[in-house]
């Protein structure tokens, strides 16, 4: 609809009223009531209407009946009031301040006007206001179809619909007085489309800005798309790559370089452990997988932005992020990686407030093996992060202690071999059966080989854990009186908690 300002702008009007009281601004105007007697008055004022006095009700204006009447406009949302005559009356200055207080703008006609004539050209204006602005918005309708149908970006969307249009369609802040409408992806705000309110009727201006915002959401969401099948794709492959055991790597490793990977460059691995993503989806096992999607791809989104070669990965609950350099990136790499993990997890929690994450880093590692071995780092500073009671934090592998050359160790193709053979015989017992006998040997060893202590750790008694030791040692077919074979056992066991990690 068209506004206060756009009428008195308009030539039909524009010579023959001027505001004595008020202000004239953005006020929608939608009809026109021509009041005779001013006892009419609270009878026929509505919202938005433009109130026409004959001189007879003008004659009023000086009068309390007035004042009443400009009071009950305000409160009614009236757009304005109009005297008219030969000898209109001057406002008496209380009048004039309640309707400035009450919002209200009077006018006043000029003495030769034709009320007929002004009833009929207001009429028209209005009429006129409003086919004009919803042809300007059909056709920024069309215009941003084409675009869309294109696949032009947010910048050629923006200036089709503004050309079409006619009025400058921004996506940025909103200031005061403009219109504005968000931009919205998957459930996250991406900006936001601004607009002056048109002269002639603000509502095409909103339902512009609208369609504006709609088509470029459309057109975020497909680039989103298109950028998301390739990198889903790497993520499959990096996972599978990660839980592969190193005899079955070469296919994989020629999908990567296949892929453009840096697979043979310089490697380092953020993994983020989603600690309670069913507890913020009301134990909603589908919602938990979707918020843990949306979490895995805003991580790599807002880690790409922060520059660098970066990839994605998913392992259980927790998701990793892979940095790939095909030259070493020299020392100051893990503080770089490290900002960006913290801007990560800054991001995270302002997608999902109430996450608990722990965050690993782990070291600048070269070729294939490097990427299980930061891989490893990473998932035992995620471990020390968690046991440290550290959520929401960026643990790096430097500050794991003594567990990193073990870790190193059990990053080489052939420690892990010999922890698979040397455990393999208790593997067998199947998952339950294998878990208690390798922890029994494990507390067993760790404890020097003492049945008592053994026993009182695992809260069995002494000659349970004897028996248990006897049937381990004799399935695994070791000397474990040799300290060689003890240490060796001492290491696989630790080892292979790793590998749970």
């Amino acid at each position: 609809m068209p506004t206060l300002r756009s009428l008195l702008a308009s030539p039909m009007l524009s010579e023959v009223l001027s505001p004595v009281a008020g202000t004239v601004g953005g006020q929608v105007v939608d009809s026109v009531v021509l009041i005779e007697n001013i006892e009419d008055f609270l009878n026929q004022a509505g919202a938005n209407a433009l109130m026409l006095l004959t001189p007879r009700a003008s004659a009023a204006a000086t009068t309390y009946r007035f004042e009443i009447a400009v009071r009950e406009a305000g409160a009614r949302h009236v757009a304005a009031v109009v005297l008219t005559g030969d000898a209109t009356p001057t406002l008496l200055p209380t009048s004039v301040a309640l309707a400035q207080r009450a919002g209200l703008v009077v006018l006043c006609a000029a003495p030769t006007t034709d009320l007929a004539e002004l009833v009929s050209a207001a009429h028209r204006e209005i009429r006129v206001g409003s086919e004009t602005a919803l042809a300007r918005a059909l056709a920024a309708l069309d215009a941003l179809r084409s675009a869309e149908k294109a696949n032009h970006g947010v910048k050629r969307i923006l200036e089709a619909a503004s050309a079409a249009f006619g009025a400058g369609i921004e996506m940025r802040e909103p200031r005061d007085g403009e219109l504005s409408s968000p931009v919205i992806v998957d459930g996250n705000v991406r900006g936001v489309v601004v607009g002056q309110p048109d002269s002639g009727d603000p509502a095409a201006t909103r339902i512009v800005l609208e369609l504006t915002a709609g088509a470029i959401a459309r057109a975020l969401a497909a680039r989103q798309r298109a950028e998301e099948i390739p990198a889903r794709s790497e993520a499959e492959l990096l996972t599978e790559l990660l839980s592969s055991e190193p005899e079955a790597a070469a296919p994989l490793l020629h999908r990567a370089r296949a892929l453009g990977l840096a697979i043979d460059g310089w490697h380092i691995i953020v993994r983020i452990e989603l600690s309670n993503l069913a507890a913020l989806s009301d134990g909603n096992e589908l919602a938990a997988f979707e918020l843990g999607q949306a979490i895995e791809q805003l991580a790599h989104q807002t880690a790409r932005a922060s520059g660098g070669r970066w990839h994605r990965g998913r392992v259980g609950s927790s998701v990793l992020l892979l940095r790939m350099e095909r030259d070493d990136p020299g020392h100051r790499a893990l503080a770089a990686t490290s900002e960006v993990a913290q801007r990560v997890l800054r991001r995270l929690l302002s997608r999902a407030p109430g996450l608990v994450a722990y965050c690993g880093i782990g070291g600048m590692q070269a070729g294939p093996t490097g990427v299980r071995a930061s891989a490893a780092e990473a998932a035992a500073a995620v471990a020390a992060a968690r046991l440290a009671g550290k959520s929401n934090v960026v643990c790096s592998f430097d500050e794991v202690g003594l567990r990193r050359t073990l870790i190193e160790w059990y990053a080489s193709d052939s420690a892990r071999e010999a922890v698979k053979s040397l455990l393999e015989p208790l593997e067998r017992l199947g998952h339950r059966k294998a878990e208690t006998a390798i922890g029994t040997l494990q507390a067993y060893l760790d404890h020097q080989g003492s049945l008592s202590a053994t026993a009182a750790a695992l809260h069995l008694h002494r000659n349970a854990v004897a028996y248990r030791i006897a049937q381990i040692v004799e399935r695994l077919q070791v000397d474990i009186d040799d300290p060689d074979q003890r240490l060796l056992l001492q290491l696989a066991c630790r080892a292979r908690a790793l590998r749970q990690l």
